[in-house]
This record gives C-alpha cells, structure tokens and sequence, in this order.
C-alpha cells in the first residue's frame, strides 16, 4: 500500500492533540506525540508504519527536536505548521502542567524561557528548510476556522475527502478546549 504521510508541529501547547484526533478519521490516522514512543525520527516512521490506511500522520511539538531528518527520510511528507505567540504558549504550557503534574517538568522561568527559545528556533529552522508546496502554515487562533482546517484537510490527506461531519461531531463532544471562542464548525 502507498501511505501518505504528513507531520503537524508548532511550539508545544498548539493543539497538536486536538489535531491528531481531528485527521484519525476515514482513510487518515494521525499519532499525537509518536516521539514519545519512538524518540526519533526512525522511532516516529516506525509508529506511521504500524497504521493501516492511506494517510498516517503524527501531531507533535517534539518533531522539532529532529524535524529535518524526518525531511531527509521523508522528503514527500506534506507538513502543517501551526504559528503560537511564543509568551502564550508558555503561558499555556505552565498553567497546564501545573494543574496536571508530570515528571521532569520545569517552572523555573529561566528554564522554561530558554525551552521556549529553543522550540522557537527549532520551528524556524524547521520552516525554512522545508520545500515550497510540502508545507502550510496557520495561526493558532484561526483553528477554530471551518475554512481553515478544511484547507489543511485537503492539503495533508489529498484525495481524503473533507468530512464536515467530522468537524460537527467534534464540536458536539466538545473537544474543543478553547470554549470561549466561536463554534468550531459554524451552522
């Protein structure tokens, strides 16, 4: 079987979760963190290859950390990068782990303002070494857009078709953690 594959990364806090549940419908499956599992780049290809569709994605900040070799090991990858305010997204960063609590996270501002650095680095240079026409690119606000995540549907799982549906019955289980912005899918 032919597999498409396609990455969506940002600055952690991006909705990359959100994401991957969106695009794991029909003939798509997307990961969320697969370089948790496989904290590479060959441990990520191995996660896609284990799905059995024709689009096997990963939504995943931790991309960054070996974004270009993912591009060198899969040049034809189509790509979706998600643009975050650097200070709301640590902003969000902190507020979420301090209520849920994991190992090995920092609140130190120093350390939690170089991570951030980093991570922001690592996407520009992610960016700018991405091929013309493999890659598109969103606001983080404009998520909450119809238009928006139909245009990444169809440029990530070409020949997928769009299911609006989808999109409505996300808004329905309220898996949009932003409710104090406008319905996801507009009737």
């Amino acid at each position: 079987m032919k597999r498409n594959h396609f990455f969506i990364t940002g600055l952690p806090r991006s909705r990359t979760a959100w994401l991957a549940n969106f695009f794991t419908c029909g003939k798509s499956f997307c990961w969320h963190d697969a370089s948790k599992r496989g904290p590479n780049a060959h441990g990520v290809i191995e996660e896609l290859r284990r799905a059995s569709c024709d689009y096997a994605g990963d939504a995943d900040s931790g991309l960054l950390l070996f974004g270009k070799e993912l591009q060198q090991l899969l040049p034809e990858a189509r790509w979706l990068i998600v643009r975050r305010d650097l200070a709301h997204a640590r902003e969000s960063y902190e507020k979420y782990f301090r209520e849920r609590p994991y190992a090995g996270i920092s609140f130190e501002p120093a350390e939690l303002k170089h991570i951030f650095d980093i991570a922001a680095q690592k996407l520009e240079d992610l960016r700018s070494g991405l091929k013309a026409g493999t890659f598109i690119e969103c606001d983080f606000d404009d998520l909450d857009s119809k238009l928006v995540l139909e245009e990444a549907w169809r440029f990530l799982t070409p020949g997928n078709p769009w299911d609006a549906l989808r999109c409505e019955l996300l808004q329905e289980l309220e898996t949009n953690v932003r409710p104090e912005k406008i319905k996801l899918c507009p009737t």
